[in-house]
């Protein structure tokens, strides 16, 4: 597993590896979200603040409760804002262009709430340039889930309508664990599949 956002010497590392890459003045930096999405789950730091603030033991709840999905949510949130201020503070510094923020997310709303991306409020907040939904959504028993869906593009485009993020939505070549079709036979899917996502607000 990874290490815990709830730990601020966690943050505090990531930032200093945020702040590294801003300086060599890339055009884009971010996260892919999508891999192993557990940021913050029962973690000692993440559990004694959500049970001084509930006064509830969290590893007692269930996995999806609205408090334990908000706690876990903030927690991911104010790591981005603080990536966000450290690259603009590089970029005025340096004199360059903004350096987006470019976040690979889960494919739909149910799925990014409960691993704590909070998408609408990044987007609302101006802390996200780039949205990549990855096709893989939410499952009640996650851990088996081997398919993939369609990523909820309309949803997407939705939350970024009448702001400057915009929304590319990304694809699967293949058929997860299972196999792999050549590319040049599934040519017409993905034309099939442009069109789609262009009618839906990509």
């Amino acid at each position: 597993h990874q290490m815990s956002y709830a730990v601020p010497q966690v943050v505090d590392y990531m930032l200093a590896r945020a702040r590294a890459s801003a300086e060599n003045e890339p055009d884009g930096f971010g996260y892919f979200l999508n891999r192993d999405p557990g940021l913050v789950l029962f973690e000692p730091a993440t559990a004694e603040g959500f049970k001084e603030r509930y006064g509830v033991d969290p590893r007692g709840l269930p996995d999806r409760d609205k408090r334990l999905l908000s706690w876990r949510a903030d927690i991911v949130t104010r790591f981005l804002r603080k990536v966000r201020s450290t690259l603009d503070e590089v970029a005025q510094r340096r004199g360059c262009e903004r350096i987006k923020m470019v976040m690979v997310v889960l494919g739909n709303q149910s799925a990014n709430r409960f691993f704590s991306f909070d998408v609408e409020r990044w987007v609302s907040e101006g802390l996200v340039d780039v949205l990549c939904p990855y096709p893989w959504c939410d499952y009640p028993d996650r851990w088996l889930a081997q398919g993939f869906v369609d990523a909820d593009v309309k949803y997407f485009a939705r939350l970024v309508r009448g702001t400057r993020c915009k929304l590319y939505p990304m694809w699967l070549a293949g058929i997860w664990r299972s196999h792999w079709t050549p590319e040049h036979v599934r040519m017409n899917e993905y034309f099939t599949k442009a069109m789609r996502d262009y009618a839906d607000g990509a």
